[in-house]
């Protein structure tokens, strides 16, 4: 059987409703895809703009995670 990826909601990582939303609408639910994200993906999302990126940033290094490096 495939091991089961992780999947922890990013909800936890404490992120502001806009940003959120836009990442949810962008299909983006976990921080295992979050950390997959590249940074020219995520500025293409809806509503995500420099601001919402470097909260992002910011949100996943407390978690010793980044997003992908083009």
């Amino acid at each position: 059987a495939a091991k089961q990826e992780s999947y922890t909601p990013i909800e936890i990582l404490g992120l502001s409703p806009r940003t959120l939303n836009a990442l949810i609408n962008g299909g983006i639910g976990s921080i295992e895809q979050l950390s997959k994200c590249t940074e020219s993906k995520l500025n293409n999302l809806r509503g995500f703009g420099k601001k919402a990126l470097t909260e992002v940033e910011a949100a996943l290094k407390t978690r010793g995670l980044e997003i992908t490096k083009e």
